[in-house]
């Protein structure tokens, strides 16, 4: 199940959903083992109120009354920040290792030719728009780095300054369970009741409710 949603979200529950929202997120029941993105909160308001397994992202909260399970199902929760903050810095990571790597390959064949070429005194017509392709790639890939160094940092400044989002467990949270609030991180490593995480202080911490 795929949904993307322009506003805010109601239902009875999620389950093994992926579910994207402009606005906020209400589930009554459960959300289980989807992935979540909501541009505002995320609340469960019924009895159950359960989240369990996958992926709930939300910019500013979100509010269950049990996170996780007994069995220590691996469950992320992440506030604070939007989603698509996030995506596209991991997205922009991603690149500049990849062009990273093409560059060093560009360069040793580059190298290669450059050697050829000084031992030769001068390259075959193939040899020489072979290298003059790299040469040009070599100026886009190096283009390409610096910009996306930029965008990388300014993203990464933007999540670490993200720090207003909270997660509440009105009833439980269990091991398994790791909360991201922006650039900080918590694993939850035993059960704990009638809880609220949120950055003070530098520091990602555990408050009773």
């Amino acid at each position: 199940m795929k949904i993307e949603c322009g506003g805010d979200l109601k239902a009875k529950s999620i389950q093994n959903g992926i579910v994207s929202c402009k606005g906020d997120i209400y589930i009554k029941d459960a959300i289980m083992h989807s992935k979540i993105h909501a541009a505002g909160k995320v609340s469960l308001t019924g009895h159950k109120g359960l989240v369990v397994g996958g992926e709930v992202r939300a910019t500013k909260e979100i509010n269950a009354n049990i996170i996780g399970s007994s069995l220590a199902t691996k469950t992320i929760v992440s506030a604070g920040l939007d989603p698509e903050t996030r995506d596209k810095h991991h997205n922009v990571q991603e690149e500049l290792t990849e062009s990273k790597s093409n560059l060093e390959k560009t360069e040793k064949g580059i190298k290669i030719l450059g050697q050829i070429k000084e031992q030769s005194g001068s390259l075959p017509k193939e040899k020489a728009q072979m290298l003059k392709r790299l040469v040009s790639t070599r100026e886009d890939l190096v283009g390409k780095i610096d910009k996306n160094e930029k965008l990388f940092k300014e993203l990464s400044e933007k999540i670490a300054s993200a720090v207003d989002g909270k997660v509440v467990a009105k009833r439980k949270v269990y091991p398994g369970v790791k909360i991201q609030i922006g650039n900080y991180y918590h694993e939850v490593d035993e059960t704990h009741t009638r809880t609220v995480f949120k950055v003070k202080e530098g520091e990602l911490c555990r408050f009773g409710l």
